[in-house]
């Protein structure tokens, strides 16, 4: 088993540098009020055809991405660990500039009306998303019978269901 997506986001309660060529601020037109400094989200492209998108939304910093593609030839095995994956991440922040997740030790959800989602406050990074897979082998030849047996097995709501090219569930 092994990581490879990652979605982390953190408030860090204070404007973030900005790292684009581009910025924009929303201003509310019966208030006047101004809002954060805002950029686009940010391609960061490595060696190898890997990428990962960051996103500074003025204090909230998101970062998304395959981090056990980052910097290897190869993902066939990637990082076992959900540490591991934000180690790469903060690697690549401090090489931009910005600064590194840190580990969240509390989970508080904030005050809200009756009929309203409650926000939560972290004093960390918040995992958003994470992708776990594995890799199977078969052995030479059992390929085919491999995916033949997968595709009679039903997966949420599908149908089980082979393609008539027999490669592909």
């Amino acid at each position: 088993m092994f990581l490879d997506w990652l979605t982390v986001e953190q408030d860090f309660g204070y404007q973030l540098p900005i790292i684009s060529a581009v910025a924009y601020q929303r201003i509310h037109l019966e208030t006047g009020e101004a809002s954060a400094l805002s950029q686009p989200t940010f391609q960061h492209r490595g060696s190898f055809c890997d990428v990962v998108s960051v996103s500074i939304r003025g204090s909230v910093l998101k970062m998304s991405g395959n981090p056990s593609r980052w910097g290897r030839l190869d993902n066939l095995f990637g990082l076992p660990s959900v540490d591991m994956c934000v180690m790469v991440f903060n690697q690549i922040l401090s090489d931009l500039g910005l600064p590194v997740f840190t580990r969240c030790t509390r989970l508080m959800p904030g005050q809200s009306k009756e009929n309203e989602k409650v926000h939560l406050f972290t004093d960390g990074a918040l995992i958003k998303e994470l992708h776990i897979t594995s890799n199977k082998s078969v052995g030479k030849g059992n390929e085919d019978d491999y995916i033949s047996g997968i595709s009679t097995q039903p997966y949420r709501n599908s149908v089980p269901r082979l393609h008539s090219n027999g490669k592909s569930v």
